[in-house]
C-alpha cells in the first residue's frame, strides 16, 4: 500500500529533529476482545481549534491530570480532539470542565485510518451525541458502542462569554495501542551495560514524594510515562503518542510550553551483573540538560549542570550486584527559557536572553531557521551506562597535532595528554599501554593514594610520536576524513588490567586569525588547506566572527 505524502513527509522530517535519535518507543495493541474499559485518551495526542496561550494547548487536557487544561482563544464554535492511536471500540466520554464549560457542544468520531495529508487533521466527522443543556463540572456521557479512531468535542455554545476550560478529555472503551518502556540491552563483551530502556518518566508536578522514595525500588510509578533514553523530554512523549508531531505543519503550535518550566524525574530499575563483583563500578551518564541530581537505591550519588558535562560517578559502595537497583535522575529546567518566538514572514526576534543559559542548546529558543523547542532540549539527551574498573582509571585522552615542515606535510607530531586517577587509600604502580594505529609503546606511572596526575606524552620522550607520512584529516571536499583508532590501557603492576580507553583520532592542524583589521575587511573566512587556498563552508554568523581560518591539514 502506498503511502499518503504526509506520511513520506514525516518520515523525512523525523531524519532532521533537533532532538538526539533514539530508539522508539515499543508499542503494540491490544486486542479488544475481553478486554475491560480503560481510558483511551490518557496521554494521548490532542488538537484544537486554538488556544488562549502557549500553555493551554490540547494535549494538556488528556494528560490526566486535573491541574492542566485546554482553554480556547475564543468563545464561538470551538474544538478539541483526540487520537487514540488505532481504531478502538468506545462506549464513554467523560468531560471534566474548568471555570468556561459549554451549554451547548457535540460529541463526534471519526473512524478514519490517518489525518489529512493535506491539513495534517481527521476531517471525516459522525456525531454519536449533543446537548444544548450542558452543565459543566463533571459530564459522563454513555455512547452505544462505536468503532473510532478519534474522539472530538465541539463546543458551539459557552455558558460564560470568557470561552471553554477542559481540565479532562475521557474516552472509555477498549482496544488501543499500549506503551511500554524498550528493554535494557544485553551487556557489551568488555561487561558495559548501556541503559536505553528500562526508563520512565513524570513531572515532578504530578509526583511530590521525595527522593529517597522515588529512587528505591518498588516504588509505584505505574502512572509514569515510558522515556526515551537518550532523548529530550519532548522525545519521550513524541514517541509515546502523547503530543502531537511537531515536525509536521505547524504542529508545534498544538504542544504545550508547560515541558519547558517543568522538573522531570527519570527512574530506572534494573539488575546489576554478577560479574561486577570485586571491582568499581561507575555509573555514567554522558549528556543531561540542564542541571540533574541523580540518586542510587535512595542516597544522592552526584549532580551536573550543563548541557555538555558528563558524569561519572563512583556508586561501588552504593550499588548491589547480583541485585536488582534503582537508579533515579531529577532533571531541572534552563533557568531562563524565555517567551516562544513565533514564526512569521516578517523580522525576526532572536531571543538573546536565552544566551544566558549557556552551557545549552541555545537554539532551542528558536532561531531564524526554526520556532522554539517547546521542552528546551531538556532531559537525559546522551548515552546512560553502568561500566568497571580497577583502582586506577584513564580521562579525557587527547592528542595535539603539529605539522612543522608546512607547506610540507610529510611529518606530524603528536602530543598525548591523558588524565590518570588513583581511586586506591594505597600507592599504586602500573604502566599505561598506549597503541596508537600501529604504534606501540608503554609508559610506567606510580600513583599516591587519591592522586590524580594530567600525563603529557610527545616526541622527547617516545620518538614513535613522530609519524612520516601520516594519513591526515582533510575538510569535506579536499580530501579523506581518516581517523586513527587510539587505545589506552592501564594495566597494574603485578595485577590486572585496571581500565580502558578506546577513542578515534584525525591528524589535523587548525588555525584561525582573528586580527580586528581582518575582522573588518574580509568578505569571506578564507581556509588554508595544507598551503592551498580554500573557501570555507559555514554560515555568516561564523564569518562574521573570524577573519581567517586556517585548517592546516
Amino acid at each position: 500500500m502506498r503511502k499518503t505524502r504526509r506520511e513520506l513527509l514525516k518520515d523525512a522530517l523525523r531524519v532532521c529533529a533537533v532532538t538526539m535519535a533514539a530508539p522508539r518507543t515499543l508499542l503494540s495493541s491490544a486486542a479488544s476482545a475481553a478486554k475491560p474499559a480503560r481510558n483511551l485518551a490518557l496521554n494521548r495526542a490532542a488538537w484544537a481549534s486554538s488556544t488562549a496561550d502557549f500553555f493551554t494547548t490540547g494535549h494538556m487536557a488528556t494528560d490526566g491530570q486535573m491541574a492542566t487544561q485546554w482553554s480556547s482563544k475564543g468563545a464561538g464554535q470551538e474544538w478539541i480532539y483526540v487520537d487514540l492511536g488505532d481504531p478502538c471500540d468506545v462506549n464513554k466520554v467523560v468531560l471534566r470542565w474548568g471555570k468556561g464549560y459549554a451549554k451547548a457542544y457535540k460529541i463526534q468520531v471519526s473512524a478514519e485510518r490517518g489525518a489529512s495529508p493535506e491539513t495534517g487533521l481527521a476531517e471525516r466527522w459522525v456525531d454519536v451525541y449533543g446537548t444544548g443543556s450542558g452543565k459543566g463540572a463533571v459530564e459522563e456521557i454513555a455512547l452505544k458502542s462505536t468503532k473510532a479512531r478519534y474522539v472530538q468535542l465541539m463546543c458551539t455554545e459557552p455558558a460564560e462569554p470568557a470561552g471553554y476550560s477542559l481540565c479532562g478529555f475521557e474516552v472509555l472503551g477498549t482496544g488501543g495501542p499500549r506503551v511500554r518502556p524498550n528493554l535494557v540491552p544485553s551487556p557489551h563483551a568488555d561487561g558495559t551495560l548501556e541503559l536505553s530502556g528500562g526508563w520512565k518518566l513524570v513531572c515532578q508536578q504530578f509526583d511530590l514524594s521525595d527522593a529517597a522514595r522515588i529512587s528505591t525500588c518498588g516504588y509505584g510509578d505505574g502512572a509514569w510515562l515510558p522515556a526515551t533514553v537518550p532523548g529530550t523530554v519532548l522525545t519521550s512523549y513524541l514517541n509515546a503518542g502523547a503530543v502531537p508531531d511537531m515536525f509536521y505543519g505547524d504542529d508545534q503550535y498544538q504542544v504545550s510550553e508547560w515541558f519547558a518550566y517543568g522538573h522531570w524525574w527519570y527512574r530506572n530499575e534494573l539488575t546489576v551483573p554478577a560479574s561486577y563483583l570485586g571491582k568499581r563500578v561507575w555509573l555514567n551518564l554522558d549528556g543531561i540538560n540542564y542541571k540533574a541530581d541523580i540518586y542510587l537505591n535512595g542516597p544522592q550519588v552526584g549532580n551536573m549542570a550543563g548541557a555538555f558535562s558528563r558524569g561519572r560517578f563512583d556508586i561501588t559502595e552504593k550499588v548491589l550486584v547480583g541485585r536488582k537497583n534503582c537508579i533515579a535522575v531529577l532533571i531541572h529546567p534552563v533557568t531562563n527559557p524565555c517567551k516562544p518566538t513565533v514564526r512569521t514572514l516578517g523580522d525576526y526576534d532572536w531571543p538573546e536572553d536565552f544566551t544566558h543559559n549557556a552551557p545549552s542548546f541555545l537554539e532551542s529558543a528558536g532561531w531564524d531557521w526554526l520556532p522554539t523547542i517547546r521542552d528546551r532540549n531538556i532531559g537525559i539527551w546522551n548515552k546512560v551506562t553502568l561500566s568497571t574498573s580497577g583502582d586506577v582509571t584513564i580521562h579525557d585522552p587527547f592528542v595535539v597535532t603539529d605539522l612543522p615542515l608546512l607547506p610540507d606535510i610529510s611529518r606530524a607530531d603528536l602530543t598525548l595528554r591523558v588524565e590518570l586517577k588513583n581511586h586506591a587509600n594505597q600507592q599504586r604502580s602500573g604502566t599505561l599501554n598506549v597503541g596508537f594505529g600501529a604504534i606501540r609503546f608503554s609508559h610506567p606511572v606510580t600513583l599516591e593514594a587519591g592522586e590524580t596526575r594530567n600525563i603529557t606524552l610527545d616526541k622527547s620522550e617516545y620518538l614513535e610520536l613522530s609519524l612520516k607520512q601520516p594519513r591526515l584529516w582533510w575538510p569535506n571536499g579536499y580530501g579523506e576524513q581518516y581517523l586513527h583508532d587510539l587505545s589506552l590501557r592501564f594495566q597494574i603492576k603485578g595485577g590486572s588490567l585496571s581500565d580502558v580507553n578506546h577513542s578515534k583520532i584525525g591528524i589535523r592542524k587548525l588555525t584561525y586569525n582573528q586580527d580586528a583589521l581582518a575582522l573588518r575587511t574580509c568578505p569571506e573566512t578564507k581556509v588554508i588547506v595544507a598551503g592551498a587556498g580554500a573557501r570555507m563552508r559555514c554560515g555568516s554568523w561564523f564569518r562574521r566572527r573570524c577573519g581567517e581560518v586556517r585548517s592546516l591539514c
